[in-house]
């Protein structure tokens, strides 16, 4: 049944709040940003399920949409829990998500719902009400994404315990140390991280590879 929240047929990325990975090949690799590994940002500082969160990891990631009219019709109330940054964007239809070959329009750049919920009146007869939570991934509990931040599996917790209306879950205590977010200040700074670190890996054995050929001729030089 169609109540009022969507999943699109798309891929966010996101330009300044995402993931950084390591690639390429053999003993040479760097650290760039794969704007498709979000990091979404708690919409609201006062959701139980988010207040004490920083970010969750989504990867491959679908926008969610909203419309008014259908869930005024059911009775609901729909508020955003996670979002991007306003520096991103999506991309649908033939969609290359490979780190070397991807590549991300500038264009048009807005926050994107990842996560939203939505409640319905409280029934007079029970203390219950209906409600629930659509998230636009699915691979962001697995344990790839949950042993790198912490913070999703807090977040899928509070999400279960909130559904469950029930604080058990709530009180589980995030027992690794997580790291703060890098969210980048202007869209130059990605590609000076990649560029940077493609330099390094580049120059530092070259100066290695310098100094032992000077010290080997000053050797052969040198007059006993």
């Amino acid at each position: 049944a169609n109540y009022g929240v969507s999943v699109s047929a798309n891929a966010v990325y996101d330009l300044r709040s995402s993931e950084t990975i390591r690639v390429g090949q053999n003993d040479v690799s760097v650290l760039v940003p794969y704007p498709f590994w979000i990091r979404g940002l708690p919409a609201k500082t006062d959701s139980p399920i988010t207040q004490r969160l920083t970010y969750v990891t989504f990867p491959w990631a679908a926008s969610l949409a909203t419309d008014t009219t259908v869930l005024g019709k059911h009775g609901l109330t729909a508020q955003t829990l996670i979002a991007t940054s306003p520096y991103a964007s999506s991309q649908k239809d033939t969609i290359n998500i490979s780190p070397n070959a991807a590549t991300f329009s500038k264009e048009g750049l807005s926050s994107q719902q990842i996560v939203i919920s939505a409640s319905g009146p409280q029934q007079s007869t029970s203390n219950n009400t209906g409600k629930f939570i659509v998230i636009g991934d699915s691979d962001f509990m697995i344990d790839q994404f949950v042993q790198n931040n912490p913070q999703n599996l807090a977040f899928g917790l509070g999400a279960i315990s909130y559904l469950a209306q029930q604080n058990s879950f709530a009180d589980v205590r995030i027992k690794q140390d997580v790291s703060s977010k890098l969210v980048f200040r202007s869209s130059v700074e990605p590609s000076v991280i990649k560029y940077g670190n493609m330099l390094v890996a580049i120059v530092l054995p070259a100066g290695v590879v310098l100094f032992r050929w000077f010290k080997r001729r000053n050797l052969r030089n040198r007059k006993y």
